[in-house]
């Protein structure tokens, strides 16, 4: 990475927090160095029909409720902590038909995951489908109870605004781009603090709550529009 910062002629960052990250590395470049955000195509990442959600639950054999993590399978994610917070939530709460599931590719090095996930003795509650086209995972999105992306960090964060833009509830990490790209939308919670996970799991199935999160899915329709992939490009242009 320090030497990709120094071949290049001009660094962009695409959140405020990489934009900082890229500065403190190596502050006597910063007047070439620049921020922008990255985009959601909103014309392909919206929330999809009730037949075309029903289809791809059926093909993966979902039958009832779930929450979903979108992403390479990889330390950094923070699966652990999620998968150790659905799994106490699991037990505390009283439907049994709800899932977790996890989608991408998991990195070399990492497939101990799956026997972390094991242990956990939930069986086939917890379901990694692997890496899916762009079609389903909008499926996945637009029929989940919330999108789980606590991660330990990120630099942007595209599954928050894909989420969103499907209709679907976020909760994801206070910390680095994350809590900067959700803004007020999302719930924010510690990527560190299994207890606070599973109180969020609680929270988003709880009727009781269903007033506040239909609230912030329609304020996070809003907010990513704010995200242009044609803004981000003329950007790149005019830096040029």
């Amino acid at each position: 990475l320090y030497t990709s910062l120094l071949l290049s002629s001009k660094l962009i960052g695409v959140s405020d927090y990489t934009y900082r990250g890229i500065v403190a590395r190596i502050p006597w470049r910063k007047g070439s160095v620049y921020k922008q955000y990255e985009g959601v195509d909103l014309l392909k990442y919206k929330r999809s029909d009730i037949k075309s959600i029903d289809a791809t639950k059926k093909k993966y054999a979902l039958n009832g409720s779930y929450f979903l993590s979108v992403g390479t399978l990889n330390r950094r994610k923070n699966l652990e902590n999620m998968i150790t917070a659905f799994s106490l939530f699991f037990e505390e709460h009283g439907n049994k038909e709800i899932d977790y599931v996890i989608v991408g590719k998991c990195a070399k090095g990492y497939k101990t995951i799956y026997d972390f996930a094991k242990k956990t003795h939930l069986g086939n509650r917890i379901r990694f489908l692997g890496r899916l086209d762009d079609r389903e995972v909008i499926d996945l999105y637009s029929g989940a109870l919330a999108l789980l992306y606590v991660s330990k960090d990120e630099g942007f964060g595209l599954p928050i605004l894909e989420a969103m833009a499907c209709e679907c509830s976020v909760t994801t990490s206070n910390i680095a781009s994350m809590s900067e790209v959700g803004g007020d939308t999302v719930i924010k919670v510690s990527s560190d603090d299994v207890e606070a996970i599973k109180g969020a799991l609680h929270y988003i199935v709880d009727p009781g709550h269903a007033v506040q999160l239909e609230i912030q899915k329609l304020a996070g329709i809003e907010r990513v529009k704010e995200f242009s992939w044609k803004q981000c490009a003329e950007f790149v242009e005019n830096i040029y």
